[in-house]
């Protein structure tokens, strides 16, 4: 097993298996580790399918490492939200839009139309429902 991990340091692992006590994951080197089920949530966790799947990528926290075999206990749950998802790497970042570049022009447009439209309805509906009680 590579030195490069530590005991705390927070890595990326991929889910290569589930079992009934937890899920077993890869990490680079080709290290191994097990991600115990109470080590998922901080919440009781009945089927551990509902929270990782397999080939899903996942940031833990190395808790113990075997000094004889490179094994690690990861956990998930003691893993903050900001480093459970690497918002730096994410697709879907937050943008401030500048005020002038909001322009509601269009549904201004026809916001009118929509409202003569709905009144229009509404009238023809109370037109329909007075004839039938006739």
């Amino acid at each position: 097993m590579p030195e490069a991990f530590k005991i705390g340091d927070i890595i990326e692992g991929t889910i290569t298996e589930l079992r009934k006590f937890g899920a077993l994951m890869i990490f680079e080197h080709d290290a191994t580790g097990l991600l115990h089920i109470s080590e998922i949530s901080d919440r009781f966790v009945y089927d551990i399918a509902r929270y990782v799947q397999v080939g899903r990528n996942f940031n833990v926290k190395i808790l113990e490492i075997d000094p004889n075999n490179g094994f690690m206990k990861v956990s998930l749950r003691k893993v903050t939200i900001e480093d459970r998802i690497d918002f730096k790497n994410s697709s879907k970042k937050r943008t401030v839009i500048a005020a002038e570049e909001i322009d509601f022009a269009p549904l201004q447009e026809q916001l009118e139309k929509w409202t003569d439209k709905q009144l229009e309805n509404k009238t023809q509906e109370e037109s329909d429902a007075q004839s039938k009680s006739r």
